[in-house]
């Protein structure tokens, strides 16, 4: 005899308490991914140093940041890009996580992510608005690259 098709079954075949077990894990297990991407990358900027070999040159010595070339190189990138704007390309998906392990669900994602962009923009302009301190290696400014163009 040969299989026909799928089977019908109803929603009471797998329990709602397991359902929602495994419901719950995957939303932990994403949440605690994109923390842990969230903390690699906070490591790698915090390591970040102008000296380090990047896109715009290397002179030839060993990366200093903790993750090697690759975590050099998109520092320094990212640097260049937002400046101290990296705070808040770390701030949201931090939050965005924590509400994950929390078991919620976000609400309205794509416009939470475009609300996060809009937000990128405004904090690296007005970052670039404020006076360099003496000593900071930004040569881009203090919001990088991408403030000096939404403050231009």
């Amino acid at each position: 005899m040969s299989f026909s098709g799928p089977v019908d079954t109803d929603d009471n075949a797998v329990p709602a308490a397991l359902r929602a077990f495994f419901r719950n894990r995957v939303l932990e297990g994403t949440g605690l991914a994109v923390l842990a991407v969230n903390i690699s990358l906070s490591l790698a900027l915090a390591t970040w140093s102008p000296a380090d070999p990047s896109l715009t040159g290397s002179d030839g010595s060993a990366a200093l940041n903790w993750f090697g070339p690759w975590g050099a190189t998109l520092s320094d990138a990212l640097m260049r890009l937002l400046g101290l704007g990296t705070l808040g390309l770390l701030a949201v998906p931090t939050v965005w996580a924590m509400e994950l392990i929390a078991h919620k669900l976000p609400q309205k994602p794509l416009r939470r992510m475009l609300a996060w962009a809009i937000w990128l923009l405004v904090l690296t302009g007005f970052l670039s608005l404020l006076p360099q301190p003496a000593g900071l290696p930004f040569a881009e400014g203090l919001g990088g690259t991408m403030g000096s163009l939404v403050s231009a």
